[in-house]
């Protein structure tokens, strides 16, 4: 899941590019390119937290299996 919305992240950024580069996006947030636009400043900071949870989840793991040893 982290994984996946980096890796659409990255490519909503690199179309975003491609889109300004080409002058397909010229002051233009509506429709599909205001999304391809706007998921990165969204899915990078989930993932970061994602992440950041699943350390936290697998060190409480981690430290209960060796209490209990």
């Amino acid at each position: 899941m982290i994984a996946t919305l980096v890796i659409v992240a990255l490519l909503c950024f690199a179309a975003a590019m491609i889109g300004y580069a080409t002058g397909a996006i010229v002051n233009s947030f509506n429709g599909l390119w205001g999304a391809v636009i706007m998921i990165p400043y969204f899915a990078l900071p989930v993932a970061l937290l994602l992440t950041v949870a699943l350390l936290a989840i697998t060190g409480v793991r981690r430290s209960r299996e060796n209490r209990a040893r």
